[in-house]
């Protein structure tokens, strides 16, 4: 295998971490432990939180702090969901058609939070012709990862509104109102949801 791929799938692994509650923010990350997990040397796991750290989804601690996962207040945490709207919508107004439903692949009665999340929103990321702008969305929606794990704690009823965005979606229907209802819902929520993260103050080790 070669270097750029394995580095690329580590990059990878460690986002579905992310995805899946495996790290809550302010959690230290063990390079060795990920590597030995999954039977790799250090040096491609550190390439791999390096390109993360670039894209600001983890933190890169100077000297032998290593890598964490950032943790945000209320103020910059309203900031990401609102930057995530208006990327939204810019991409939105920039969409292709939509085949089916199937374009959504995760469940929201089935998925984990962040995948249920990540797989409607990054639909909208899909559907613009603009790479950079794609990208972003991209980028934007994993750094939100660890705290759609908080979500389902602070709003109950998360499943259906996302339902009912990705019914906009499919049907292509209000769906600048969705998104901004989407948007709301955690927004007014954003104190307890930092509040919800910050409750566990025992960081966890990868």
């Amino acid at each position: 295998m070669r270097q750029l791929s394995r580095v690329e799938g580590v990059r990878r692994h460690i986002l579905q971490g992310l995805r899946n509650g495996d790290q809550r923010p302010g959690a230290v990350i063990n390079v060795r432990e990920i590597a030995a997990g999954l039977g790799t040397s250090p040096t491609p796991v550190r390439e791999a939180l390096e390109r993360l750290a670039g894209e600001g989804i983890v933190h890169a601690g100077r000297g032998e702090r290593g890598f964490t996962v950032p943790r945000y207040g209320a103020r910059e945490l309203s900031d990401l969901y609102r930057l995530l709207e208006t990327l939204l919508q810019i991409a939105h107004r920039d969409h292709g058609p939509l085949k089916s439903d199937e374009d959504i692949r995760v469940s929201i009665e089935d998925g984990a939070p962040a995948l249920a999340v990540e797989s409607v929103l990054s639909h909208v990321a899909s559907r613009t012709t603009s790479r950079i702008l794609s990208g972003e969305i991209r980028r934007i929606i994993n750094i939100l990862g660890p705290y759609r794990i908080e979500e389902p704690k602070i709003i109950p009823n998360w499943r259906e509104e996302l339902g009912d965005l990705r019914a906009s979606l499919i049907a292509n229907e209000q769906v600048v109102k969705s998104i901004r209802f989407h948007t709301k819902l955690r927004l007014q929520q954003v104190a307890a949801l930092t509040e919800s993260v910050n409750a566990d103050d025992h960081d966890q080790i990868y």
